[in-house]
């Protein structure tokens, strides 16, 4: 597990001269405001946010928890195989996600 790091971060979001909205996140869905302030975060730990434009869900739940990050592929192993790696050794005490691109198939929008 990583050290953890420490720095302030304010609540001031940049916003567009153009429609007046944050350039970035905003509120979400119940008006809460930690998912910007938490970009924000991130966009400083990096240096700015044009460095974390796209995002890596990876790197954010390494850098979240301090914990090693395995990545698998699934598309490849069969529906047993995929039960084995979700259900393996020490995934009981260790985070996991699962992310799927919007145009995978069986995901299309119809």
């Amino acid at each position: 597990m990583g050290r953890p790091i420490k720095f302030n971060v304010d609540d001031k979001l940049p916003i567009s001269k153009v429609d007046n909205k944050t350039m970035h996140l905003g509120k979400d869905d119940n008006d809460a405001w930690y998912p910007a302030i938490l970009e924000k975060a991130f966009a400083k730990y990096y240096g700015n946010y044009l460095k974390i434009n796209g995002g890596d869900v990876t790197e954010a739940l390494r850098v979240l928890t301090g914990g090693a990050i395995v990545k698998r592929d699934l598309t490849k192993m069969s529906e047993d195989e995929v039960f084995d790696a979700i259900s393996g050794d020490g995934n009981a005490t260790n985070p996991m996600f699962a992310v799927a691109s919007a145009d995978h198939e069986g995901l299309k929008k119809d």
